[in-house]
């Protein structure tokens, strides 16, 4: 009892932690009771100490770090001999991995392969960690969330694996990148067989994208047993019996019965925030996505091609046995930053080009007519495209919410580039000497255009919508928001993204050829003046405007060729610089803009004359 004694004493002295000093009273609260206490809770998270003491949510159970008062907490759990949790650093940051069974499971090859699984991942299938959305548990892999029976395929969140095999990851598609890897048992290593060559890959582990997925840091290297010399057995049990994390001499306790048996001297606690924080803050994700993930299928598949005891191999294009109630693999991607930085100089440039354009569209009253009415549209759903993309990189909750929007924007786009086709033919047709329309209400048709523009996206969102909410079994659930914060089946994204804008581009490729034929042959019998080069910028002109440049999403989704991917990128990102660029800087917004601006600058004048100053 003399130890137990030691550590009354030791809380008899005031308790300053990181510069925050603790009253005797605030400390017994302080030892692993705050769940119940509102004002402790308040008062250490203003201190920046709750985060790293103990936990109050149902994953503490888990975990093992339940508060003493926690709703959670049971003594059996929490114990740390008994604990299924560790905390490890798989990809980003430390986070608790559940990795052993619990002791009612039977099956000892499920048990064997979920804790003694190797450190090097042999099988990027079964061997990968696992996310649970019901429990916010992540498992070690799929044996481990198995014998815990927390495995859904429809909804957990399956880790990818990406593979880094220098120069050659980005040369080659997603099939022959498969059908070329190997592991080699003997040297522990992955390879890739290109040609005669063999090139030894790197094997990576990215965690899921999604918020919601509340993967649960944790602190490494925390200490949750006794010196091998301390004796006493009630100061060992209570250090193994519950977390409440306490620093002394550079270490980390699990609670200061830890402290204590492990003969540090020190009374004053330290601040833990240098040692619990050091390397584990995960960094803002910014746009971690490039571009092309809007229309390249090929890197999502179907989760319910093979049966319910089967998961797809992608390494040999057929579906693997497993056991009951199994899921998905992961998917194998090849990191490609490159694309990334293309996306967000592209996006950023573009997004400053649109809102000039519709600056100078709101300057400049006089030239606005129905084309131009329709293209400051166009440039209004380009803008809501480029933010919400730039919104689903960052991935902050509301994700779902995020692929929604997303998707809606990308239609209107599509919408828009339509709507601005047909209208440029109707045009052409009664008038053939330039773009604009010469009769008619320019409002009522812009309206009519308006509600189409607006609307017809809407109604194809709320279709994909209700497929997800309806939770039918089907490949045709959009998936909003479970991979990342946009389509997750690949048959979805087939059908309300790549069909609607192969549609609208075969229509846009009638329409441009129609048009170009018609100015072509208007011009050749009216104007023998005219030039080649004129006629280059009236048809860049028109395809700008109809969205040509979306038919290198097609052809990139069809070849799977990167360098194609890099021109549908470009193209796409690079929009309203290509549209500020056409249809702003032009003698005729420039001209009024300066007699804007002559007049303004007369009314001024005389203003300040009449006033008399």
């Amino acid at each position: 009892m003399s130890h137990y004694k030691m550590l009354m004493t030791m809380f008899l002295f005031i308790l300053c932690t990181g510069g925050h000093c603790l009253t005797l009273r605030d400390a017994i609260y302080y030892s692993g009771r705050v769940c119940r206490d509102v004002q402790m809770q308040k008062r250490l998270y203003e201190e920046e100490m709750m985060f790293f003491r103990c936990s109050c949510q149902p994953s503490c159970a888990v975990n093992g770090d339940c508060c003493q008062d926690s709703e959670y907490f049971l003594s059996e759990q929490q114990n740390w001999r008994a604990l299924r949790s560790s905390c490890m650093n798989l990809a980003i940051n430390f986070i608790y991995i559940v990795n052993r069974c619990p002791l009612d499971w039977k099956d000892n090859d499920t048990l064997k392969l979920c804790e003694l699984q190797d450190d090097v991942i042999a099988d990027p299938l079964l061997n990968v960690p696992v996310t649970s959305r019901r429990t916010n548990l992540t498992y070690l892999n799929l044996h481990c969330a198995i014998c815990n029976r927390d495995f859904d395929l429809a909804s957990d969140h399956i880790w990818e694996t990406l593979f880094d095999c220098g120069k050659h990851s980005t040369k080659l598609g997603t099939a022959s990148f498969f059908r070329q890897l190997f592991f080699d048992p003997k040297k522990l290593s992955w390879f890739l067989k290109d040609k005669n060559e063999t090139v030894s890959c790197e094997l990576y582990l990215s965690e899921p994208g999604l918020k919601e997925a509340h993967l649960t840091d944790c602190t490494p290297g925390v200490i949750g047993t006794c010196s091998v010399n301390w004796t006493d057995t009630e100061i060992k049990d209570k250090c193994e019996a519950y977390t409440d994390l306490w620093c002394q001499s550079s270490h980390i306790f699990r609670n200061p019965y830890c402290a204590l048996c492990n003969l540090v001297d020190d009374i004053a606690e330290q601040s833990c925030y240098e040692e619990i924080t050091d390397g584990s803050e995960e960094e803002g994700r910014g746009i971690s996505e490039s571009f092309s993930i809007l229309l390249d299928w090929t890197a999502l598949k179907n989760h319910h091609q093979c049966l319910k005891n089967e998961i797809f191999d992608p390494f040999n294009g057929t579906c693997k046995e497993l056991f009951e109630n199994s899921g998905a693999p992961a998917e194998v991607e090849q990191p490609d930053s490159k694309m990334d930085y293309v996306t967000v100089v592209g996006i950023s440039l573009s997004v400053a080009c649109l809102l000039l354009h519709l600056a100078a569209c709101a300057a400049t009253p006089r030239l606005l007519n129905l084309p131009s009415l329709n293209l400051a549209s166009l440039c209004v759903a380009l803008l809501l495209l480029y933010s919400s993309f730039i919104a689903s990189g960052i991935q902050q909750p509301p994700c779902t919410a995020i692929a929604v929007f997303l998707h809606y924007s990308l239609l209107a786009t599509f919408s828009w580039m339509f709507l601005i086709s047909h209208d440029v033919c109707r045009t052409i047709r009664a008038s053939t000497s330039k773009l604009q329309l010469t009769s008619g209400s320019k409002w009522r048709r812009f309206g009519l255009y308006s509600a189409c523009g607006w609307l017809t996206p809407g109604v194809i969102v709320g279709a994909a919508l209700g497929v997800q909410l309806s939770r039918l079994d089907t490949n045709l659930s959009p998936g909003y928001g479970v991979h990342n914060c946009w389509f997750h089946n690949r048959d979805a994204l087939l059908v309300f993204v790549v069909a609607p804008l192969g549609v609208v581009m075969s229509l846009n490729v009638a329409a441009f050829s129609w048009s170009a034929h018609l100015v072509f042959s208007t011009k050749t019998k009216l104007q023998a003046t005219s030039t080649a080069r004129t006629d280059f910028r009236l048809y860049v002109r028109l395809a700008l405007i109809m969205g040509l440049t979306w038919i290198t999403g097609l052809v990139a989704g069809v070849a799977g060729l990167t360098s194609v991917w890099y021109v549908f990128v470009f193209l796409n990102t690079l929009q309203g610089l290509f549209i500020f660029v056409a249809f702003s800087c032009n003698k005729k917004v420039w001209k009024e803009l300066r007699r804007k601006r002559t007049t303004l600058l007369r009314t001024i004048t005389s203003t300040t004359e009449t006033s008399g100053f």
